[in-house]
């Protein structure tokens, strides 16, 4: 992905949900990696989707979007730019698309070194078998396995 690309609001928004969703418990630097894990997948459009939007909404890769994930709700108010004050006055709400904002403006480095997965430290999913991660931040363990 080009470092001068345009993005929409729409984009912006659904980053900011996708990052409250799966790291709103993280420090800054946690909810920066994950924004940078949807950027790089955005960057090298393959099965997970071809642009933020559609890597943010990809069924089953990040589970903030499923629908029998509590927070699903929140998520979907978020991506849609709604102005529900109560939701978008959250600090949280408000540090994720900080975070987003920096991580599609190109304002913050990628400290995930090109990371396209992640998964919270206290699981092993499938996909990690004979794999190595190549970091970690905050709860989260973090994967390039798109280039391979």
């Amino acid at each position: 992905m080009k470092k001068n690309t345009v993005f929409s609001f729409s984009e912006i928004m659904h980053l900011a949900a996708t990052i409250y969703g799966e790291a709103r418990g993280e420090y800054y630097a946690g909810k920066v990696a994950v924004g940078w894990v949807v950027r790089n997948r955005a960057g090298n459009p393959t099965w997970w989707g071809k642009d933020i939007i559609s890597v943010c909404t990809k069924a089953y890769q990040f589970s903030c979007w499923n629908n029998n994930d509590p927070n699903s709700h929140k998520v979907k108010h978020i991506a849609s730019g709604y102005r529900d004050q109560s939701i978008m006055d959250d600090p949280v709400v408000q540090e994720c698309m900080r975070a987003a904002m920096e991580v599609l403006l190109g304002q913050s480095r990628d400290t995930t070194d090109g990371a396209d997965h992640y998964h919270h430290r206290n699981i092993s999913p499938y996909w990690t078998e004979k794999q190595v991660s190549i970091g970690s931040i905050g709860n989260h363990k973090f994967y390039k396995l798109g280039s391979k």
